[in-house]
């Protein structure tokens, strides 16, 4: 179970650094 929920973690941060990537590219491209 713990691994599990450590997976989950894991996924769910590797998705908040993927949005916040791509909303830091979607930002420069405006920008620019």
């Amino acid at each position: 179970m713990l691994v599990v929920v450590l997976d989950a973690v894991l996924v769910v941060v590797l998705a908040k650094r993927v949005v916040v990537v791509i909303k830091v590219k979607r930002a420069g491209l405006v920008g620019s």
